[in-house]
């Protein structure tokens, strides 16, 4: 269900998330200091994203490990992972 086509403007480490109504490319890292993810979401089609952004589990509030980061879907303010966690744009 991942498109073809990577546009030029995503990098190769973004990872797909998505179905069969579409998706998103999606990176990850981990800020310790500042205890976020700060992740960068871009369109599959277009490319565009808006930057990066900082992200904490909802109900947590804490950054997601690297465990943890198994990316299943993006929206625009919500990442979300494998086992039913959320990360949440702050």
């Amino acid at each position: 269900m991942e498109p073809k086509t990577r546009p030029p403007d995503v990098p190769s480490d973004a990872v797909w998330a998505g179905g069969a109504d579409g998706g998103a490319y999606v990176r990850c890292t981990i800020d310790d200091v500042r205890d976020v993810n700060v992740c960068t979401v871009w369109n599959d089609n277009t490319g565009y994203s808006s930057g990066p952004g900082f992200y904490r589990l909802e109900q947590k509030n804490r950054a997601a490990t690297l465990t943890e980061l198994r990316i299943i879907g993006a929206g625009s303010d919500f990442i979300y992972l494998k086992g039913g966690l959320i990360l949440k744009r702050q």
